[in-house]
């Protein structure tokens, strides 16, 4: 079974057309949905069964449409050789500099928190499937993929971050913010604490403001990797047709843009060097129909990913800055943060 799954991602990948292999968080088996042919398909409405990859400035959401859907009840990794160096870890001073700037306007304005993010790159010589694999085994709870479209390119991302889920017409989404190594003796600091406080306000604003009925969990620290974040989860009652209308409301979160979304998204415009294209976007398998008969969506935040172009990666990372924020430890976050791939290769 597992050379069939295998040869038959291979062929796509060969043939150049486009394909998502995938596993949501705790799952255990893996799924691709393979296209038979190279169309780029725009999908605003969600309203194609695939699996979606929305940009970060909501420009343009495609999809992947499931022509054919293969399923595996374990990949094991492959014992092939994966060649992975750094080669530019970025400007350390530049981003420094680039936080202390955002700490000072953040005080000086309205604006409560703003999202830089960097780009590392990498040399890298190894199989999109091998790299998934290893993903998939390294981090269980996380929703890893896969994706490539020969228009679009390849990413590949091991996700901590629920965007919005829906089944059987109920609907989740988390806060998840403030991050440290896990380290579960230390405490959390005022710092990390009010950046996630501000993520479930906002939350709670936007569904208010859908007048959506919802509960809210206690604040809880779990763990991505080598990292711990503060979560709450949020759940209630939503009709199909409210979908987009929730995703409008959600994206992009403040834990990847800031705080008010518009004076954050404005500041990124001006002032961060990068073009995010697909990171900080959001994607994951839409209009599917679970093993009750449901039908399910399914968005992830599209965090902790990297972009593979002719044998170069880009590793994105970002963190959230608020007044309180020490640029130096910002630096070492956004390293810490790029080590959720990175180390997969040691």
């Amino acid at each position: 079974m597992k050379e069939y799954f295998c040869s038959k991602i291979q062929k796509q990948w060969d043939s150049k057309l486009p394909f998502v292999v995938f596993s949501l968080p705790h799952q255990s088996h893996t799924t691709a949905f393979l296209q038979n042919d190279d169309r780029l398909i725009q999908d605003a409405l969600l309203q194609k069964k695939g699996f979606v990859i929305g940009r970060f400035d909501s420009k343009a959401t495609y999809t992947i449409e499931s022509d054919h859907v293969l399923t595996i009840d374990e990949l094991n990794c492959s014992e092939a050789l994966m060649e992975f160096s750094i080669f530019d870890q970025g400007d350390r001073q530049k981003h420094i500099q680039s936080v202390q700037k955002a700490v000072d306007y953040i005080k000086k304005s309205s604006l409560e928190k703003v999202v830089l993010a960097r780009e590392i790159k990498a040399h890298i010589k190894a199989n999109p499937l091998d790299i998934y694999c290893k993903l998939n085994k390294t981090y269980p709870k996380a929703f890893t993929y896969c994706f490539y479209h020969p228009q679009i390119g390849l990413w590949i991302g091991a996700s901590p971050e629920l965007l919005v889920s829906v089944a059987d017409q109920e609907f989740k989404t988390v806060s998840l913010a403030g991050t440290r190594w896990a380290d579960l003796s230390a405490q959390w600091g005022s710092k990390e604490l009010e950046e996630q406080q501000l993520v479930t306000r906002y939350i709670e604003r936007q569904l208010r403001g859908l007048n959506l009925t919802f509960d809210c969990s206690d604040v809880e620290t779990v763990q991505a990797g080598n990292l711990l974040h503060l979560k709450q989860e949020f759940c209630g009652q939503l009709k199909a047709s409210q979908l987009i209308d929730l995703i409008k409301a959600l994206h992009p979160t403040p834990a990847v843009c800031g705080l008010p979304a518009n004076l954050a998204h404005q500041y990124l415009k001006e002032n961060e060097d990068l073009n995010r294209i697909f990171y900080a976007g959001f994607m994951g398998p839409v209009q599917q129909i679970d093993s009750r008969g449901e039908v399910y969506s399914y968005l992830g935040v599209n965090i902790r990913s990297m972009k593979i172009d002719h044998q170069i990666a880009s590793l994105y990372v970002g963190g959230g800055i608020t007044a309180d924020s020490n640029p130096e430890l910002e630096w070492e976050e956004t390293v810490k943060k790029s080590m959720t791939l990175s180390s997969i290769f040691e």
